[in-house]
């Protein structure tokens, strides 16, 4: 990884911090948008994952913004570290060591990845059906599943505590700046 990849990616990552401690919602709305974001980011949505949790957050009255900002857990740079693991995951469940699953995922080539046209229904349906015929779609989404639910749960109880934390702080340091200056 190059010095200004890690950059940009910390640089991202306070950014959306800063964000997520800073909306005005509850910190239980906020969590519940972020656990939102985070599985319909993680799970095989193709593409829409960003759509589905606006629409989702809306219909369940969730926090938009930090369902938005949860969905984007996928992206270009964390995408192949989830469709490995949820692979890895499910085939291991179904009985695979974790060298023959490995193995298995690396001989996929371009079968999961397709040629990047993920809006395509027939590139779509094609990689699937091919996924399916190697026997790898089943422990994916076995694995994906699982990933998406921890995930969520997980960055619920990690945002919901944050913001907990940040608004005491927060409230801490108003009531020092308020009784030093009387």
């Amino acid at each position: 990884m190059t010095k200004k990849y890690k950059s940009g990616i910390r640089r991202w990552i306070r950014l959306n911090h800063l964000k997520l401690k800073r909306i005005n919602d509850t910190p239980k709305n906020i969590a519940r948008g972020v656990a939102l974001g985070v599985f319909l980011g993680i799970f095989p949505t193709f593409g829409l994952g960003l759509l589905l949790a606006l629409l989702f957050s809306w219909l369940f009255k969730m926090n938009k913004p930090a369902a938005v900002i949860g969905s984007l857990i996928m992206n270009p740079y964390t995408s192949l570290f989830f469709w490995a693991a949820s692979y890895v995951l499910g085939a291991m469940i179904l009985g695979m060591s974790w060298h023959e699953a490995m193995d298995a995922f690396k001989s996929l080539n371009g079968t999961m990845f397709g040629d990047g046209s993920i809006f395509r229904m027939d590139e779509t349906v094609r990689a699937t059906l091919q996924l399916l015929a190697k026997g790898v779609l089943v422990p994916y989404l076995l694995g994906n599943f699982i990933l998406s639910v921890v995930g969520g749960a997980v960055s619920y109880y990690l945002t919901l505590e944050t913001i907990i934390a940040y608004r005491h702080a927060r409230q801490r340091r108003l009531e020092k700046k308020r009784l030093g200056h009387h």
